[in-house]
């Protein structure tokens, strides 16, 4: 009977040694599951950044590219407009320069006597 009771004991000792055994190690994952959690959680909020900064740099690359684009057929819009109205009203706007210019230097004469 008192073999039962020392049997008894110490199952019941080796059953708390196991379950604190068990506490100690889920413990102890825990811990390490979360710094690993933690450190994913940086490192993908640091490539999330990246990526962030990446795209925004993209975006305004584009955009610059397209602003810079756009200008240029303006600019060519522009040169084709002047060249059709040179081309067009050449002639008589030589002609009115001209007469301006006669008229300014008979003026001067006038104002000289």
């Amino acid at each position: 009977r008192v073999r039962e009771e020392m049997e008894s004991k110490a199952a019941s000792a080796q059953d708390e040694l196991k379950e604190k055994l068990v506490q100690d190690i889920s413990s102890k994952l825990e811990k390490v599951h979360s710094a690993k959690v933690q450190d994913l959680m940086v490192s993908h909020g640091t490539e999330l950044e990246a990526l962030r900064n990446q795209m925004q740099q993209e975006v305004e690359s584009k955009s610059l590219a397209a602003l810079e684009e756009a200008n240029s057929r303006h600019e060519n819009e522009l040169r084709q407009v002047r060249e059709d109205l040179e081309a067009t009203h050449g002639q008589e706007l030589q002609r009115i320069r001209d007469e301006a210019r006669s008229f300014a230097e008979s003026r001067r004469w006038q104002l000289r006597f």
